[in-house]
Parts: structure tokens; C-alpha cells; sequence
């Protein structure tokens, strides 16, 4: 494998690492104080310890007490002592964006001419942008949800 095509390959890697989950130690997750990053009406997943439940809906408010979402069935608040984990689904937009972008510098290093007018490069750069952004997919879909608090 000649120069290029490995300075291709560990550029294509580099770009996509970004798009993976980073992983956060377990004491991170176990401080309330991360509920309050949240954005009002963000779409979130509650689960209980006393009854065991798992509350899906939209953020109205947290504070030191507990925290309110919006449900199907309407308003429901959960006091901190009742509440296991707190997760977000994490948006894949950004992993989309880096895997088109990975898949064009590709094509760019690995090209065998430097001309990106004629229309058969132009064709050749908008597939590998389509695998790139396919590859930056399938990479954002591992892990959708982002753990925000957890009580143990």
C-alpha cells in the first residue's frame, strides 16, 4: 500500500472516531446536577425503582426534588429518590456529517488524478460521500441512548 492510500485510511479513521460514543466513567452518571443540562421539552426516558417503570415523554422541569415530564398520559413527576436512570436518545446527525465528509476526503486521497471537474469524479466523490454517510449511520446508531443520571 503506497503513502496516500494509508494517509487516506488513518484520516478516514480519525474522522469517523469522532463520530463514536465516548465513554463516560459510572460516577459521572450518579450526580444529579447533570438532569439540570437538560433542555426544557427534550425528549428523555425515566425509569423508576419503586414500581418499576419506564416513563417516556418531554422534559417540563427538574429541580433538587425530582423531575416532570410530559407523558402520553399527561403530567408526571418523579422525586429524585424514586428515579434509576435518566437517559436521552442521542442525535446521529453528527455522525452523519463526518461520515459524508470521511467518505469525500477519502475519494480526494485515494483519487488517482487531482482533476474533481470531469463528471465521472463528481460521480465517483458522491458515491463514496453516500457510503461515508452510510458508515456514519451505522456507527451513530450503536448506542442511540446517552445515560444522563443513574442512581446506582
Amino acid at each position: 500500500m503506497n503513502a496516500r492510500k494509508m494517509l487516506g485510511a488513518v484520516v478516514c479513521l480519525v474522522i469517523l472516531g469522532q463520530a463514536l460514543p465516548a465513554q463516560t466513567s459510572p460516577e459521572v452518571w450518579r450526580s444529579w446536577s447533570n438532569v439540570a443540562t437538560l433542555q426544557t421539552g427534550q425528549q428523555i426516558t425515566v425509569e423508576t425503582s419503586q414500581p418499576k417503570q419506564r416513563l417516556n415523554g418531554r422534559l417540563l422541569s427538574s429541580n433538587d426534588v425530582g423531575i416532570t415530564i410530559r407523558t402520553a398520559t399527561g403530567e408526571q413527576t418523579i422525586t429524585k429518590t424514586n428515579v434509576y436512570r435518566v437517559t436521552r436518545k442521542r442525535r446521529i446527525r453528527r455522525a452523519l456529517a463526518i461520515g459524508a465528509a470521511s467518505g469525500v476526503a477519502a475519494y480526494a486521497i485515494v483519487a488517482p488524478r487531482s482533476d474533481f471537474t470531469a463528471s465521472g469524479h463528481f460521480a465517483f466523490g458522491a458515491a463514496f460521500a453516500a457510503i461515508g454517510t452510510l458508515i456514519g449511520w451505522a456507527v451513530g446508531s450503536v448506542g442511540r441512548t446517552e445515560s444522563i443520571y443513574r442512581s446506582r
